[in-house]
């Protein structure tokens, strides 16, 4: 149930790659010998799949190791291209802490980056984005779909708007490929991350897709041999690509039958948990991916619950912040006096089972009654 962490890798992608890292093991860069040639042509082909799923020109695609290096990618390399417009970034409050995280390396580099809140129910306002754009702003960032809560943000509108002032725009998509189709003509975007392992592929592989206007100008961030037009160097590791070409295809296919199985689970899993009493829904119930519920418990910790629920994989955020016992900084973003410790997120894949969101529904009711007995702030009706 906690497939916002990570997705496992569809047996069909498994497939794919098996040939990559036995058979087809010459290196890409290679033009001398057959090897090279046909791993290439994987490469290739993988990066075809990739631009038909984004209906993007495959010249645009550029291969990383995941939605990380696609942020500091895109984020520093549009940045750093542009500083005779300005030195200014903005982005929301709610943003994946590989976004955030980038922004304060930026602002010790001499940037100034503007933040924009969100409304209590994890909403970006279009026009509070639009207000803090200045003269100097040579980017804005946004996640299409936020990390915990789910909530779908309406890039598209703020890419137009952002555009026609000149200023780029950069959509972090992780969370949302992989449930969504996600075409870049319609996202309006500049550049767009991707990973593969939220969309049922390989870890260690990401996309980062480069509109043809920004292609020229992006500041590379590693160097070395070349590879990609000298924007990201570095051996390109064959069967991962492999994986996230076809994985994306599979998206394609499935994507549909994914939505509606997700939408029909997570509806059962919201009834079951929101019975609990004293519990509540965060983020936009309308306007979310199907697949990501987060909840809040009255009077009990997010993390007692996981601890107590052995058999159940759920988190209380990002799997990049599991390890901090510092606040959600969505949900403390979306202004709530309580709950930002006692969250959940659940996320259910392609592979959950109706018997597993059953047993889940029960497991959290049980637990949630038993620690609420042992809370001494929890009083019946729901006040802490």
């Amino acid at each position: 149930m906690d497939h916002g962490a990570s997705t496992p890798v569809d047996p069909a992608v498994v497939a794919r790659m098996l040939p990559a890292l036995s058979e087809v093991y010459g290196n890409p860069s290679s033009d001398s010998h057959e090897h090279g040639w046909r791993a290439r042509g994987a490469v290739e082909s993988a990066r075809r799949l990739v631009g038909t799923f984004l209906a993007a020109d495959v010249h645009g695609i550029i291969w990383t190791s995941g939605a990380t290096e696609s942020n500091n990618l895109a984020i520093k390399g549009i940045a750093q291209a542009h500083t005779s417009k300005g030195r200014h970034i903005v982005a929301s409050e709610a943003e994946h802490e590989s976004t955030l995280s980038v922004l304060e390396f930026m602002e010790s580099e001499g940037y100034v980056t503007s933040s924009v809140g969100v409304d209590r129910r994890g909403i970006i306002d279009c026009c509070a984005i639009l207000r803090a754009v200045r003269t100097s702003t040579v980017l804005v960032c946004m996640s299409l779909a936020n990390h915990e809560t789910g909530v779908l943000q309406d890039v598209v509108r703020v890419s137009r708007l952002c555009r026609s002032h000149g200023v780029a725009v950069h959509i972090d998509a992780a969370q949302a490929v992989g449930r969504l189709r996600c075409r870049v003509d319609a996202l309006g975007a500049s550049t767009v991350s991707l990973s593969g392992h939220k969309c049922y592929g390989p870890k260690g592989v990401g996309v980062l897709y480069v509109s043809g206007e920004y292609l020229s100008y992006i500041r590379p961030q590693m160097h070395g041999g070349g590879q990609q037009r000298g924007i990201r160097a570095g051996t390109l590791p064959t069967h991962q690509l492999v994986g996230m070409g076809e994985a994306l295809r599979m998206v394609a296919l499935c994507g549909a039958a994914d939505y509606n199985m997700a939408r029909v689970m997570s509806t059962r899993l919201v009834g079951g948990v929101l019975t609990q009493g004293a519990t509540r829904l965060n983020g936009c119930a309308r306007r979310r991916v199907p697949h990501v519920v987060n909840a809040s418990f009255a009077g009990v910790e997010g993390e007692s619950i996981i601890i107590s629920m052995r058999n159940v994989s759920v988190s209380t955020g990002s799997a990049c912040t599991s390890s901090s016992l510092s606040p959600s900084r969505t949900l403390s973003a979306m202004g709530r006096t309580w709950g930002v410790h006692s969250s959940l997120r659940f996320a259910i894949g392609r592979f959950t089972s109706a018997s597993e969101v059953e047993y889940t529904i029960e497991a959290v009711r049980k637990r949630v009654r038993e620690l609420r007995t042992l809370s001494p702030t929890f009083i019946g009706d729901g006040r802490v």
